[in-house]
């Protein structure tokens, strides 16, 4: 019996070792977007963190800068 639970514990890491990169990669790329679709629309919540950020530089406008970088 315990041969059987190793051999499965195998089974079961080599796939998850399958599986976790292409995973980790789809759902960084889900956030991403999420995020970047909500900038431009102004729905952010990082929207006033970049505009404080930035507010004190005289060269840079906030708000412009929150749509290039949305």
């Amino acid at each position: 019996m315990n041969a059987n639970l190793h051999s499965l514990d195998n089974a079961v890491a080599h796939q998850m070792r399958q599986l976790s990169d292409p995973a980790i990669r789809i759902s960084f790329g889900i956030i991403f977007i999420w995020f970047g679709i909500l900038k431009p629309l102004g729905l952010s919540a990082a929207i006033p963190l970049v505009e404080a950020t930035v507010a004190w530089l005289p060269f840079f406008d906030a708000a412009t800068w929150v749509e290039v970088i949305g």
